[in-house]
């Protein structure tokens, strides 16, 4: 059997096959933190697609009163469910409470009833249970970012964040073993890891990414694209090319480059209508790709629906690695202005609408964007943000995140769904989200600026430009330097319609500013 580990991780933690390959040198903490979440990938992977009709059955047994084949338990009364709602509860008991002395926190279980997790209603589908795994699981991890270090000692007990990781690492790879036996028992799948020969993708427990072939599936051929074209197989994995800034992981879900490609000007002029160029289109998707590029920025209303479209001619079926976020809340009416969508039915027509156009089953993020182009708008994002997180639960969504907004609409939010990206109009000129964005950070979740030279005063345009020319390279260089040097949990998605450009974005933001361009460049706010 082929391991998904190999000599590329280095010193990020990155994903092969959709599920996270840990660093192996340089960061302790990095590296310790990536294998733990390479332990939640495997749990979510090896259990999602599991039979739902036999997951809360009772026992049956043989004449001899041992399990039989179907019932996935054991006679102590271990079973699959079971399993996932007890490693929901250890992370939730061990870092949130234990580590971070957090009050008032439920559980499946009690002093008086210790087995109660174990018994789980037969109703509860597979897909509920890892969806609150990795909930939980991303709460945890926005307790671990907020340590200073892995020698913190925990609220309670004296445990040290790093015994503590080390043991969930344990625990959690110890009912990996657990949950080969049971699958096998249950339906006859053995335990196996993906590989370049299996390699569905396992980023969370909501479904596995459509155009991958399940454990017990052949992936199909692709019936999208023109004649002639050449998409990048799903069974190939992502270009292992380094790009700036390296990667980042998402709060319980994905690891992205964070350089990434906002598709947004594949579409025609004013993004309405379709391109001049469409294989050109087509040819900077697959450049991107080439790069090493694992998050695209986009949305159905990009043309409307021709981004998508394209997208999915130029990349489906889409290779293992690469992650699609999109975003819902507006619309294209026939004049080509932007009115807001975001009633019941209209954010459920979005979602399908994405589905339908990128040919997926499950999109990996949606943003709800709430506010103007540039700034949040005051008021409630409750009732949409509920519609999202209800379909999340259908699994048609995986992560949620939002767009324009402020910090206590993102609080909102959060208190319905896990947030894992924030969108924001951000750059060197327009600093309003600095304390957003360092909170974010500590959360472990994104934050993805736009438009890195919109909004710039005369003054301060041309202030950027004298830096840019002292250094030998363009303004835009510059800013997106600038950004992915700000804070590490900023990603860029900088868009373009010519594969020249795009090389120049990349190369560009790999610039290393020296202290007295930074010293300049952040005066630029004032």
């Amino acid at each position: 059997m082929m391991s998904c580990m190999d000599e590329a991780s280095g010193t990020a933690n990155g994903v092969r096959f959709g599920v996270t390959e840990p660093a192996h040198r340089g960061d302790e903490r990095t590296s310790i933190v990536g294998m733990l979440q390479r332990q939640r990938d495997l749990v979510c992977w090896k259990l999602r697609d599991a039979p739902t009709d036999a997951l809360g059955a009772a026992l049956l047994t043989t004449g001899d009163g041992a399990p039989a084949t179907g019932s996935g338990q054991t006679p102590s009364g271990m079973s699959l469910p079971g399993l996932v709602r007890h490693l929901t509860n250890v992370e939730r008991s061990w870092l949130r409470d234990v580590f971070a002395g957090e009050q008032g926190l439920e559980y499946d279980w009690s002093d008086d009833d210790p087995d109660a997790e174990w018994r789980v209603p037969a109703a509860t589908t597979m897909a509920a249970l890892l969806a609150d795994y990795t909930a939980e699981s991303q709460r945890c991890d926005a307790v671990v970012a907020s340590a200073a270090d892995l020698d913190v000692v925990s609220a309670r007990r004296g445990f040290s964040l790093r015994w503590i990781l080390l043991h969930l690492i344990e625990e959690t790879a110890r009912h990996l073993g657990h949950a080969d036996l049971l699958r096998e028992q249950l339906d006859g799948v053995v335990g196996e890891e993906p590989t370049d020969e299996s390699c569905p993708v396992a980023d969370d427990a909501a479904a596995q990414r459509p155009a991958a072939p399940s454990r017990k599936e052949e992936s199909g051929s692709s019936d999208s694209g023109e004649a002639g074209a050449a998409p990048i197989d799903d069974r190939t994995p992502m270009a292992s090319t380094a790009l700036p800034g390296g990667t980042f992981t998402l709060a319980g879900g994905p690891t992205l480059t964070r350089m990434g490609y906002g598709a947004m000007q594949l579409a025609g002029p004013h993004v309405f209508g379709p391109p001049a160029d469409r294989e050109g289109a087509v040819a900077v998707l697959r450049a991107a790709v080439e790069l090493g590029v694992t998050h695209i920025d986009t949305s159905d209303f990009y043309g409307p629906y021709v981004t998508n479209e394209i997208i999915k001619e130029a990349l489906h079926p889409y290779p293992a690695g690469l992650h699609l976020v999109t975003k819902v809340g507006s619309l294209r009416d026939a004049e080509g202005n932007w009115p807001k969508a975001l009633s019941r039915d209209e954010l459920r027509k979005a979602v399908d609408d994405n589905l339908e156009h990128l040919g997926l089953d499950a999109l990996e993020v949606v943003n709800l964007r709430v506010g103007g182009f540039d700034a949040p708008a005051p008021g409630s994002l409750a009732e949409p943000f509920t519609v999202l997180a209800e379909l999340q639960q259908e699994g048609l969504i995986r992560h949620l995140g939002v767009s324009t907004v402020d910090a206590a609409q993102l609080a909102e939010a959060q208190s319905i769904a896990p947030v894992v990206t924030v969108q924001n109009f951000y750059n060197i000129a327009n600093r309003a989200d600095d304390a957003l964005i360092d909170s974010l950070a500590a959360q472990g979740i994104a934050y993805v600026p736009y438009f890195p030279l919109g909004g710039f005063t005369p003054l301060q345009s041309d202030t950027l430009s004298h830096v840019a020319e002292q250094l030998s390279t363009t303004p835009m260089a510059v800013a997106l330097a600038w950004l992915l040097q700000r804070s590490p949990n900023i990603l860029l998605i900088p868009g373009t319609s010519s594969v020249a450009h795009l090389r120049e974005n990349v190369a560009g933001a790999a610039l290393e500013l020296a202290p007295d361009a930074l010293e300049k460049l952040n005066a630029i706010a004032g």
